[in-house]
């Protein structure tokens, strides 16, 4: 039965490549592509720091990516079965390069390839993995709602090619706003999604039970997935249990369970979910090739005066809709400055937090250093204040950041949300014009995040000036009025360096927010008006039969006439696969 409809769907997609635009003809060939080869792709998601890298080296029982505590994951990293380890770079460019495992970390790191500056398209590692054997391709994907934009984009740009995911969240915190926002944008995408919370060695069991319970009850409300399963396990003690050939230790990890249930799903399920992921896909290139060659049908059939009453009745529907994006657009910019005065709010309280707080600190430190000759004490004093302007400006940074993240990702989401309303409307006016029907399009853009802020102490801002008194005479003092001075200018320096780097987190996260904000609304806006101008192309079309003669605008209409059989014949046969 699989074959002969895998067979049944080729012959469709071949059928298809020749039916629609040239925007989507790749987009069928790729397909293809993976039915051929009976290539199942099984993504990693997530959100950043949840362990997503870690869990696939436990799949494969060694430490071949590479992790670390911060957002690591910058471009895509595909593994595939080979019968030795290999590793291939692909550039933007075209060009490939085979590298060592040593390098790996060169490539597909935000550290060393931050913003993907080397213009990496993607990974790809030859595995003898048992798993990978069986047709599979586990691919790890940049954690979402990081404070890197580009990476959250990444993963969305992928998601298309993917056939079913496993959607990793954590213990503590459990999961957040954003990732069940997420969930909600690739539920529809993917016929099957596993869900994994990892971490549970970091928390006692009944806490981590709590924290489950809670995840399921927030994917069962938010999201509208019902009866899930969600399996509890530790990727580090399971990754650490089979490099040890640790049985118990592995039982323990929770990670056979998983396995056991991936297992039956490669044997039984994986050509099944396969097949409808590609059916689905498929599906929606056909229903919206199929409304656009309506409309093109509908103008050839009609009258100019026809036309001309439906150009302008259009037109009055979109400066309806013109209006409603000038209040979206004004809505979404009152929405971005209550987010920057609550980064503003979170700024004084830093800001006469981490004050207070070298003042202890410089008064403790000082206790520790008063037998240092006054050379001595300025020779510590210069990176200890480095030292602690670190601690207290990452440690708040990295809170802060995600706070803004889900702040202004719930505010794209809703402009996002009215976005779409918009280009749906578009569309069904479109379609009521010439009398057609029109079922909702999940047209959803992916949301951009807002990029990160790198903290960065340069050499020159953590060295203290005594210029008011020269260094030789500092020296010549008795000690403890040399320490007096330098401890006084100590207290006046630590205090301009907080409110200094106050002021440049200030601008640079507000320059980001509004980078963001920006990019996300041109797109949009730009999505809004292709959909326009195509339509107006389509509705136009009829009026320009009057240039060409009768027999070339009966071969016009017949071939849009067979264009539109063929797809809807397709589409109901898609239907029934």
């Amino acid at each position: 039965m699989q074959l002969q409809t895998k067979t049944s769907l080729q012959n469709l997609l071949a059928q298809v490549q020749g039916l629609v635009s040239h925007s989507e003809r790749q987009a069928i060939e790729s397909l293809s592509d993976k039915l051929q080869a009976n290539k199942f792709t099984l993504a990693v998601l997530g959100q950043f720091k949840r362990g997503k890298t870690t869990f696939i080296n436990a799949l494969l029982g060694e430490d071949l990516l590479p992790t670390a505590v911060i957002p690591l994951t910058s471009v895509i990293t595909v593994l595939h079965y080979g019968q030795s380890l290999n590793i291939k770079i692909f550039f933007n460019s075209g060009k490939t390069k085979d590298i060592r495992l040593s390098e790996l970390s060169q490539y597909v790191t935000e550290k060393f390839n931050p913003k993907n500056e080397k213009n990496v398209h993607h990974v790809e590692i030859s595995h003898p993995s048992p798993y990978l054997k069986q047709g599979i391709q586990i691919v790890d994907t940049p954690g979402i709602a990081s404070i890197h934009e580009h990476n959250t984009q990444t993963t969305y740009e992928f998601l298309p090619q993917a056939d079913a995911g496993i959607f990793l969240v954590s213990v503590d915190p459990p999961i957040t706003q954003a990732e069940y926002q997420f969930l909600n944008d690739i539920k529809a995408l993917l016929p099957k999604l596993f869900f994994v919370q990892n971490k549970i060695d970091t928390l006692n069991r009944q806490d981590w039970q709590e924290s489950l319970e809670f995840t399921k009850q927030v994917i069962q409300k938010h999201v509208g997935l019902t009866d899930i399963k969600i399996f509890p396990l530790s990727a580090k003690l399971a990754l650490e249990a089979k490099q040890k050939n640790n049985l118990a230790k592995l039982r323990d990890s929770g990670l056979l369970d998983f396995e056991e249930i991936l297992g039956k799903f490669v044997v039984k399920d994986k050509e099944n979910v396969l097949l409808k992921s590609v059916t689905n896909k498929t599906l929606r290139i056909v229903e919206q090739e199929i409304l656009l060659a309506n409309i093109k049908l509908q103008s050839l059939q009609s009258s100019k005066q026809e036309l001309e009453e439906k150009l302008s009745q259009f037109n009055a529907s979109l400066s309806v809709i013109q209006q409603q994006q000038i209040q979206d657009d004004y809505l979404l910019k009152g929405e971005i400055q209550t987010i920057i005065k609550t980064l503003e709010r979170d700024l004084e309280e830093l800001k006469a937090k981490a004050t207070a707080d070298f003042e202890q600190a410089l008064e403790q430190w000082y206790g520790k250093h008063k037998t240092e000759s006054t050379k001595g004490l300025e020779t510590v004093l210069n990176s200890y204040i480095a030292e602690k302007l670190q601690e207290i400006f990452l440690k708040w940074k990295a809170g802060e950041e995600e706070k803004l993240q889900q702040l202004l990702q719930q505010a794209l989401r809703q402009f996002s949300d009215k976005a779409n309303l918009i280009i749906n409307q578009i569309m069904a006016n479109a379609a009521e014009l010439f009398g057609l029907s029109f079922n909702k399009l999940n047209v959803r853009e992916k949301l951009s995040e807002v990029s990160g802020f790198d903290f960065m102490l340069r050499e020159d801002e953590v060295q203290i000036s005594l210029d008011m008194i020269s260094q030789a005479a500092l020296h010549l003092l008795p000690g403890f009025l040399g320490h007096k001075i330098v401890l006084k200018k100590m207290r006046k320096y630590a205090t301009d360096m907080v409110d200094r780097h106050c002021g440049r987190l200030h601008y640079d996260l507000v320059q980001r927010i509004d980078k963001a904000q920006k990019n996300f609304k041109a797109q949009m806006h730009h999505n809004i008006q292709n959909l326009t101008e195509q339509i107006i192309q389509a509705i136009k079309l009829g009026q320009e039969l009057e240039s060409k003669t009768k027999a070339e605008a009966q071969i016009l209409q017949s071939e849009f006439q067979t264009q539109l059989n063929s797809l809807s014949g397709i589409k109901q046969q898609l239907q029934t696969l």
